[in-house]
């Protein structure tokens, strides 16, 4: 028994782990999203270091910031992940935090610059926090 449960924990915990972290990533997969370049028409002159504090995210205040696309971006770098439906108009772009959550950005295709809704998501694919 005691060597069973040490092969639990030394090979098959990590799979799970690692598994769950991906959870987000094979939905989006799953339901069609395909990765493409970052657009060059919301990329700032000079783009920060990507964020990768979760709560520099949930400090973000709808009603004093402006919810446009190169505008976050400016304020929090280049997100890791453009993601585009070719079922939908709508595309995510998504912040993979090292924390295993993730801040998806729903937009529309360009020219369009405005955000319609953001979310931080934890590692399991669970709403934390809503902006829309």
């Amino acid at each position: 028994m005691v060597c069973l449960t040490a092969f639990f924990l030394t090979a098959v915990a990590p799979i799970l782990t690692a598994n769950e972290k991906d959870y987000h990533s094979r939905w989006l997969s799953r339901h069609g999203y395909v990765q493409k370049p970052f657009p060059l028409e919301w990329r700032p002159a000079h783009p920060p270091k990507t964020e990768t504090d979760v709560v520099a995210f949930e400090k973000y205040d709808l009603r004093t910031e402006s919810f446009i696309i190169p505008d976050f971006v400016a304020r929090y770098g280049i997100p890791q992940r453009y993601l585009v439906s070719p079922r939908e108009k709508q595309q995510s772009l998504i912040y993979d935090l090292p924390s295993g959550h993730s801040v998806e950005l729903f937009v529309h295709q360009p020219p369009e610059i405005i955000i319609l809704a953001a979310a931080i998501l934890d590692s399991r694919g669970k709403l934390v926090f809503l902006i829309k």
